[in-house]
């Protein structure tokens, strides 16, 4: 018994390493086929306008308001969401656009709930607000994939994971009160690579050249990059 305990141990490593092999037992390295959607913009002729003119130079974020009473994970999830303002915000004033305190714009707002907007303007001093109307998780998961030798394309037995972000938002000319923009943006800017069991259900994912990621199944972006790839494509329009 204990010669064989001890075969069966030898024996153990030899087994792991051959599970380890995309050729020993027919696994795949495969490519998702992420479907990204296209970005919807709706940009009305007020603010063209405004573009065309002496275009938008001040800029105030405002968010959505947090929740009261955060369990520690939620808590967590909210400050993440603070930072990616954060860097919307620093992203706004690298391209050169002065960007005003959200903070107050939220205090004017509380304190003034029947506040007009050129009211606002008065206290803010703002072209526009920018205004995040939601923020979340996206799901881009697929099960179409291609081969990463050949390209050809199949199908995975279960959907490979992949999430990035979507955010909608709205401009608002604070000059007049009118919708200016709604935006329904996406980011997910990975390449996702998996090994494929036999079965065609996700073992891990790869690396570009097949290495296995043993640790991870799935992909996901993190959401301060997220923030800055929404920042650019704001900027974008408004320059």
């Amino acid at each position: 018994m204990k010669n064989l305990a001890r075969l069966s141990a030898l024996a153990f490593p030899v087994l792991l390493a051959a599970a380890c092999s995309t050729t020993a037992y027919n696994y795949s390295h495969v490519i998702a086929s992420v479907n990204v959607p296209e970005d919807e913009r709706i940009v009305t002729d007020e603010l063209s306008a405004v573009l065309e003119g002496d275009g938008v130079q001040k800029i105030v974020l405002r968010v959505p308001s947090p929740q009261a009473n955060l369990t520690g994970e939620q808590a967590k999830q909210s400050n993440s969401f603070d930072e990616a303002y954060n860097t919307l915000e620093k992203e706004l004033l690298k391209a050169g656009f002065t960007v005003r305190d959200r903070a107050l714009l939220t205090e004017v707002l509380t304190d003034n709930p029947d506040i007009d907007y050129s009211s606002i303007r008065a206290k803010i001093d703002t072209d526009v607000i920018l205004e995040v109307v939601s923020l979340r998780e996206h799901d881009f998961s697929t099960s179409s994939y291609t081969f990463a030798d050949s390209g050809l394309p199949g199908t995975a037995g279960a959907p490979l994971r992949m999430t990035g972000w979507r955010m909608e938002v709205k401009m608002i000319i604070v000059e007049t009160g009118e919708i200016g923009a709604m935006y329904t943006l996406y980011y997910q800017d990975q390449t996702g690579y998996f090994i494929l069991n036999p079965w065609g259900t996700v073992e891990c994912t790869a690396t570009e050249n097949g290495t296995w990621e043993q640790q991870y199944t799935g992909y996901s972006v993190p959401l301060e990059r997220a923030a800055k790839g929404f920042a650019a494509k704001v900027v974008d329009d408004l320059k």
